[in-house]
This record gives structure tokens, sequence and C-alpha cells, in this order.
């Protein structure tokens, strides 16, 4: 027994110790195959110079599945060459074919799916002497390969079972070297009209303007930020052949540059960063176990090649930017953002959009950070607020908003000063720079003639009664994201314009106010109105109508600023109103306004239109309309309808009560809840009131929250043909005889020219609502028409048998008539005279 056990330890031993050989072995043939194949893969990058951008390309372009792929490869491969044995005898050896695998993947630049999958396919395993081992445990050698029957069979196995992935197209790549602001240009048009929608650059040969079209397109409100502004119109590329329903983000395979037109101010122009807005679409699956496909879509910035380029025939700015996909684009203003690292030397930040902003950081304030400025313009926004809100009634000039990120956020180590505009208040007269006071100045005494008495003295009183100021300096945190009065902070005047304070901690915002001594309201609440009211644009919204077809509107969403000049260019092409325009509508970026009619108007082919509002962009729309009914409003010579303009604005300014009014309405409740308690029921007069009140609610809870306005719409009637009185259609077929003939009764008509004929309708029992309709029937005939027309109805209404004559005749009588009633009895006799004889003849 002890022989046996030795003979069996010495197995063992023996066994681990080839095992220990065979592993070393084979670390030395990965590490020669690694090399060889770093070098071959070195060449290949030597001569490829490019494959880094490439690769980059492919990352960007959405290719992150074939990353994952290859980190999955890797990490399998680091679990295999883990992999104990079944014996436990120690670990077991990796096979040539999946080093080399390996190697390859973490020397050879991804360039894309396609790649790899070739990669993957056409991997040869190269031919080693070395032992190998099988699952078992057990060395097996045949023809210096790994003969492990089981582990082939299963990775045959899966390998026909799992469909091979899709390739995806190469991602283009763009190259500096190429120069692509220099390649050859060609026009797009949108399909409506014949304006430039933008210009298309390539290399030759690879796209023309026939294979793509040009689209246009909204930008949703969601994708507008803070402080952004839409300058170009938002532009959509489809590939011709698929229409405008075709793909949403198809890819390119080559690169192409988009020139976009745009318009700003140049008021503003100085203190924004011009970028372009990309739509991104993106599918995904809910889940493995649900394949349904959820779109997301979302807008990222692109960096443009250039901001002002210029293109020859055509003026105006342009914005260049690379695209890889067809998908839409817009060009928008934001906020310059200036960014600085800060060392232990200290130093100064500057804004590039204004120079009188600066934060100083003297040495040794902090030990390395990252700072980040941006500044929002306030410009005449506190002007603005003063008139619109009582609450801001003492506000009198306010800095811009300063937006400062530092990372990391820490406590300064020294007190860092931040210089930044302050307007002046206008009616301080001892101001920084003024070498007198009104007070010192020699006053010149005014000219009086001798003998003259001056019975009143005036005095010009300046605007916002006393002169005084104080500087209140507020700062906010996105944690409570509510602003805060910054505490034990000396604020300086530097200049006229300019104000100076230290932080000694780091602030997300920084806002001076410039407030009366006396105020009823907090620095925070108009601070709040003040941050709200930058969001905020005022607009008016004109609909006029076009002067030789009114059944053509136009409607258009101006800037308050700017109304007075469109009206102008608007009545320069034939357009005016009535209605005039709405009052100001207080407005964001980006907001969406819906257009419909009520009444008896309607527009034609569309139940509603859609505006989108941005400041920068003319917001117009044309349409025709027409009635509903073409019966409606008869009593009217038009027909009318009211045009609703509904829109949501993302931000709302809230105005805050007076403290004055809350501390009466708690009295006037208390008074009123005192009285009704006092009687019974209340009272009646207290309980109409109620009613009353509640009634006003009600009409309030009705209106729906999203009415911007109503405006009037109207369309004069066209004139109708002239048509024949119904009774005058009659006499042909029936005839009277003797006094009430046509031919009588055309002469009475005559004869009532001039006279109360309406009294002697009367007289003949023809209602008054008969009357008018006789009126209608001969709106442009003369009364001698509508006197006939009132006869020959009077005498379709008598029955046959009725006597006629004699109604007649008492009717002229009654009315002083009494010669026509006679005369028409001697037309009777002679026509009866006239017709014996001729029968006797």
């Amino acid at each position: 027994m002890e022989t046996e056990r030795a003979t069996e330890e010495a197995a063992d031993v023996q066994e681990v110790e080839d095992i220990d050989d065979v592993g070393e072995k084979t670390e030395e043939t990965t590490e020669d195959s690694s090399s060889q194949v770093g070098e071959e893969k070195g060449e290949e990058a030597t001569e490829n110079d490019d494959s880094a951008a490439v690769n980059d390309a492919a990352i960007a372009d959405g290719n992150d599945a074939a990353v994952d792929d290859v980190a999955e490869d890797v990490t399998a491969a680091g679990d295999d060459k883990e992999k104990p044995t079944e014996d436990g005898g120690g670990t077991g050896e990796v096979t040539d074919d999946v080093t080399t695998d390996n190697d390859s993947k973490n020397n050879v630049p991804i360039q894309n799916e396609d790649a790899l999958v070739n990669d993957k396919e056409n991997q040869s395993v190269e031919d080693n002497t070395e032992p190998e081992l099988s699952t078992d445990g057990n060395v097996q050698t045949k023809d210096g390969q790994q003969e492990n029957t089981k582990g082939d069979e299963e990775n045959a196995a899966k390998r026909d079972e799992t469909p091979p992935p899709t390739p995806r197209p190469k991602s283009p790549n763009l190259n500096n070297k190429d120069k692509p602001l220099e390649w050859p240009h060609f026009t797009m048009h949108l399909p409506s009209d014949d304006e430039i929608a933008c210009f298309l650059r390539c290399r030759d040969g690879e796209v023309s303007s026939s294979s793509l079209s040009c689209y246009p397109d909204d930008i949703s409100g969601d994708a507008i930020e803070d402080s952004e502004e839409v300058i170009s119109n938002c532009i959509k590329l489809r590939d011709s052949s698929a229409g405008e329903g075709g793909d949403d983000y198809e890819l390119l395979s080559y690169p192409i540059v988009v020139a976009i037109p745009y318009q700003i101010n140049a008021r503003v122009a100085n203190a924004k960063e011009i970028v372009v807005k990309q739509k991104v679409v993106k599918e995904e699956q809910l889940s493995d176990d649900n394949p349904e496909v959820v779109k997301t879509v979302y807008w990222k910035v692109l960096q443009p090649l250039a901001t002002d380029s210029s293109i020859a025939d055509y003026k105006g700015q342009f914005v260049e930017v690379a695209i890889t996909r067809l998908t839409s684009f817009a060009v928008v203003a934001r906020m310059v953002k200036d960014k600085m690292t800060i060392g232990k030397k200290g130093g100064v930040v500057k804004s590039t959009a204004d120079h009188r902003v600066a934060i100083t950081y003297p040495q040794g304030a902090c030990t390395l950070v990252s700072v980040s400025l941006q500044i929002q313009p306030a410009e005449s926004v506190a002007t603005d607020l003063k008139a619109r809100f009582r609450h801001c009634s003492d506000l009198i000039g306010a800095s811009p908003i300063l937006h400062m990120t530092h990372t990391p956020n820490k406590k300064f180590e020294k007190p860092i000063s931040v210089a930044m505009p302050c307007p002046p208040n206008p009616n301080k007269g001892n101001t920084p720079g003024n070498k007198a006071s009104k007070s010192e100045r020699k006053e010149i005494p005014p000219m009086v003639p001798e003998g003259a008495i001056i019975i009143r003295k005036t005095k010009k009183s300046s605007y916002g009664g006393d002169a005084d100021d104080f500087l209140h300096a507020l700062y906010k945190q996105t944690e409570n994201g509510a602003w805060n009065d910054l505490e034990k902070v000396e604020i300086k005047q530097v200049r006229k314009d300019v104000v100076s304070l230290d932080l000694k901690r780091p602030v997300e915002s920084l806002l001076v106010l410039r407030m009366g001594v006396e105020t009823k309201y907090t620095p925070k609440q108009i601070a709040t109105t003040f941050e709200q009211a930058l969001q905020v644009k005022y607009a008016n919204i004109i609909l006029y109508h076009k002067v030789d077809s009114p059944e053509k509107i136009i409607v258009q969403i101006v800037p308050t600023r700017q109304l007075e000049n469109v009206r102008r260019r608007l009545n320069n092409d034939d357009y005016d109103g009535p209605p005039e325009p709405s009052p100001d509508i207080p407005m964001t970026e980006g907001q969406e306004i819906t257009l419909r009619l009520t009444g008896n108007v309607k527009i034609v082919d569309h139940e509603e239109l859609k505006l989108t509002f941005h400041t920068q962009r003319t917001n117009t729309v044309e349409f025709t309309i027409k009635e509903r009914n073409s019966f409606g409003n008869y009593s009217s010579s038009e027909y009318r309808g009211v045009a609703e303009f509904y829109g949501q604005s993302r931000v709302l300014i809230d105005e805050p009560d007076d403290p004055e009014e809350i501390l009466l309405r708690e009295s006037e409740a208390k008074a009123a809840e005192k009285k009704n308690k006092s009687s019974d029921f209340g009272g009646a007069k207290g309980q109409k009131e109620q009613k009353a009140k509640e009634k006003m609610e009600t009409s309030v809870l009705r209106t729906p929250k999203d009415l911007l306005c109503k405006l009037a719409v109207s369309i004069p009637k066209s004139e109708p043909d002239p048509l024949m009185p119904a009774s005058c259609f009659r006499t042909t077929a029936l005839d009277g005889e003797g006094m009430v003939s046509n031919e009588n009764l055309r002469w009475l008509s005559k004869e009532l020219v001039g006279r109360e004929w309406e009294k002697l309708a009367t007289s003949l029992g023809i209602k008054r609502n008969r009357m008018q309709s006789i009126k209608r029937r001969n709106p442009s005939k003369t009364e001698e028409a509508q006197v006939l027309d009132m006869l020959i109805t009077w005498r379709c209404m008598m029955p046959k048998a009725y006597n006629k004559e004699k109604k007649l005749s008492a009717a002229l009588v009654n009315c002083g008539c009494y010669d026509l009633s006679e005369e028409l009895k001697d037309r009777k006799m002679d026509m009866e005279s006239e017709g014996t004889r001729d029968e006797e003849e």
C-alpha cells in the first residue's frame, strides 16, 4: 500500500511539473506572437495615419456596440485564462488562438463594426508545437494543435445558432488637411418658395443638389434653454429618393459641410456665442422581453467650423458646420462661457462679453480651481419692470446676472473680488466724477422786468422722489433655488457704472440691485421677478386683411419694440386692419401658439394653425378664410368670427400681493364674518354679494388658462344678383279684373310714389315683417317697384271671392288718396265700355 501511494504521489508531482513547463512555454509563445502582431499592426498604423480619427468618428456616430463587443471578448479571454481545471490541479492553459485574438484586439485601433466582424471571421490559428491541456486535465497533442473535441463542438453549435451581426455603414471621417471650407458648394432651396435654405459643401462627385432635398422644420421649445435664441430657419435635410417622410437620422458615408444663413441683432452679437443644434433620434428597445422600440428625440450642440463665413453673390452671414447625419439643424445664440484655471499664484478671469466684469483671485486664495463665467445681460429690464409691475416701482437699476462655477467647490482661503456693472441712479446729483454739486453751483437769477411781482415760484422735482438709494447683493445656489441676501458684504462704487464686492465662498449666481431706501417689498421678491423677466419677451399679435382680397389674412407675432415698424411695413404691402393689434403678451423663446377660428368663419383646408415665437426671427403665417354658413349673419353686411390664440409660456411672472391690501382684506373678512354672525342668514344684501362673487369666480374658471387673446375677424358679403320679387313672377300667370288688374295696379304704383304708400299697406292689412321682406327683395330698385310688389302681394293674399275693389277704395280713402280712388273707378268704367264696344263689333 505504501509503495502504491508513493507511486501515485510521484505521478502527481510529475504531472504538475509538466503543466508548469507547458504554461511557461505557452507564455513564451504568446509573447512572441503578441510582439509579432504588434509589429505588423504598428506598420499598418504607420501607413494609415487617419485610423485614430476614424475610430473617434465611429464612436461619436453611435458605434459603441463594437467597443462593447471588444470588451466582452477581452473579458471572456481573461476568464478562460484563469479558469481552474476539473481535478483542481492548477490553472488551465490559454490556447494560442485566444491569445492571438486578444492581442490583436488590444493593439489594433477600432475602425468600425465591419472590420471587427471580418477580423473574427478571418482570424487564423498559428501552428504551435507545444502540448496543450484538454478539459479533463490530460495533455494531448496532435500536429501541434489543441484537440478539445467537446469545446470545439459547443463553439461550433453556438456559431451556427447565433446569426452574424448586421454590418453598419462606415462613419465618415474628416481631416483638417481636407480643408472643408474650400470645397465647392451648391445652393439648397425650400420647396415652397425661392428662399435660400442653406449651402452644401462636399468633395467633388460625392453629392449633388438633386440627391438631397431641404424642407422647413420647427425646433421645439424644450430644446431651447434659458437665454438661448434661435437666429436662423430650422431646416431638415433628407434624401431626395426618400422624400420628406424618410429617415429622420440617416447616417452618411461621406462628410459634408452645411452653411446656414442667420441674422442677429448687432446690439447683442458680441455678448452671444453662436452654435448649431442638431436633432438626434435614438431608438431603444424597452426590454429583452418587450421587443417594442421607442424613439427618443433630443437636440445636441455642434461646434461650427466657422461662424462668420461669407459666400460670393449672397449677402449675409453664414455658420458652417460639418455633419455626418441627414436630420434637422438650427443656429442658436447663447451666453458666452469663459473658462480659466486658477492656481496658487492667483489670477483674473475677465468676461469676453462685457469688459467691465472681472473676478480677481489673490495669491493663495485657492490651490487649483477650474472657473467658468457666464453673463446674462439685463439691458433695460429694470426700466420695463418698473413700468409694468407695482412691486418693482422702487427698483432703480440692476446689474447683469453672473453665473459662476468653481471645480472643486471649496471655500476660498482669501476673499476674491468681483467687479460688475450696475447703472447709477439717474436722480442722484452727487455721483463720482461730478466736480461740484448742484448746491455749490452758482445760480443765475432769472431776468424779471422792473415792477413785476412773482406770484409763485416753481421748482422742478426729480422723477421718482427721493434720490437716495441702497445697493443689495444677492446670490443663489442650485441646492435651494432661491435668492438670498449676501450678508456682511461691502459694495464699493468703483466707477460711475461699476461696483465691486468681496466673496468668501463660491456662489453660482450673483446679482446686485439698486433700490430705494424705503420699500414695501423685499429684495428677494424683486430678484425673483427680475430673473423671470429676463426670460420673458413682450410681444403683440397682428391680424390684418388684404385690402383687395379681404378673405386673405396675415398673422404676425412681433416684439413690442418693433410693433410700429412692422405695421408700417404691412401697410406698404396692402395689408390693413381692423382689428387693432393685441395688447402686450408675455412670451418665451420657442413658445408654440395655436390659432383657431370660431363664429361664422373658418380657415380653408385647416382646423387650426400653429406658430412658434422667436425673438430674432419673423413669425408670420398667411391663410385664407371663408364663411361657414352663407345664410348666417343675415342682419349684417359681413360674416363675423373670432380668432383665438392659445399658448402656454414656459416662465410665468408672479406678482406678490401688496402688504397693505393683505391687511385690508383681512380686516374686511373679519368685519363681514362678524356681521354675518349678528344676523340669522347674513341678510339679503350679503347673499346677493356672495352670489355675485361666486358667479364671477365661475366665469374666471371657465376661461382657459392658455388663452392669450381674441381678435375679431370679418368678411364682407358679396352683392347678390338682382332677382325679381316672388310676386312679380305670378303677375304673368294670374291677373285681376277691374280696379285690381295688372294694368291698373301699375298705374296706381306710379301715382303712389312720393306719398305715404306704407300707410296704405297697413290699411290693406299687410304686416310689418312682410313690408320688410318686400323692401329686402327690392333693395336696389326704385320705390315704384316696391309699391307694385306690395300691391300684387296684397292681391295674392286675398281670397278669390273677396271684394278686392271695395277694400282697395276704402284703404285709399283712409290714407287721404280720395282722388286716386275716384280715378280708379273711372278707369274701370272706361275699360268696361271699351269691352262692350268690342263685343258689339
